[in-house]
C-alpha cells in the first residue's frame, strides 16, 4: 500500500477521534463521508502544490538554503 495514504488514514483517523473527544461530536456515517471528501481534497491539493515544488519539502525550487 502507498504509504502517503497509509497517512492520510491515521491522519484521518485522528481528526474524527479528536473530534469525538474534544467536542462530544458523533460522527454518523453520512458525515464521516462528508469529511472524507473535504480531506480527500485538501490532501490532493496538498500533494499536488508538493509535487509543483520539486517535492523537496524544503527551500522554493528544490535547492538547498
Amino acid at each position: 500500500m502507498n504509504r502517503n495514504l497509509v497517512v492520510e488514514l491515521i491522519v484521518f483517523v485522528l481528526i474524527l477521534l479528536a473530534l469525538n473527544f474534544f467536542f462530544h461530536l458523533h460522527i454518523s456515517i453520512i458525515g464521516s463521508v462528508v469529511l472524507t471528501v473535504i480531506f480527500a481534497v485538501v490532501f490532493r491539493g496538498a500533494r499536488s502544490r508538493r509535487a509543483a515544488s520539486g517535492g523537496s519539502g524544503g527551500t522554493p525550487g528544490g535547492g538547498s538554503a
